[in-house]
């Protein structure tokens, strides 16, 4: 005889199935969030990586800084050197000019 509060084996077997379906269906999902947390980590390295690019791509610049300075000053240099050789020769044609006239 079976008592009530015995589970028959069918029963039993029935909801150790349900149990089962309902774990494998967790799983499933825990597999796909998985996946998904993989793909966001893998995007956000790849940011991480291309920060570390920029940053080495700005330290280079901040090395190559006091070049640049000094290339400037040689242009500035250059350009007040060309004005003073322009005035200079301006001021050799008038005198020479000058002399000439006054030869005459």
């Amino acid at each position: 005889m079976v008592e009530k509060n015995q589970i028959s084996e069918k029963e039993l077997l029935h909801k150790l199935l349900e149990s089962n379906v309902l774990l494998q269906s967790k799983i499933v999902e825990l597999v796909l969030s998985i996946k998904e947390n993989n793909k966001q980590v893998t995007e956000l390295v790849g940011f991480f990586k291309e920060a570390g690019e920029q940053m080495v791509a700005e330290s280079d610049d901040e090395k190559l800084r006091p070049l640049f300075d000094k290339l400037e000053s040689l242009l500035e240099q250059n350009k007040t050197i060309a004005k003073g050789l322009i005035l200079l020769e301006k001021y050799i044609k008038t005198t020479s000019g000058m002399q000439e006239s006054s030869r005459f």
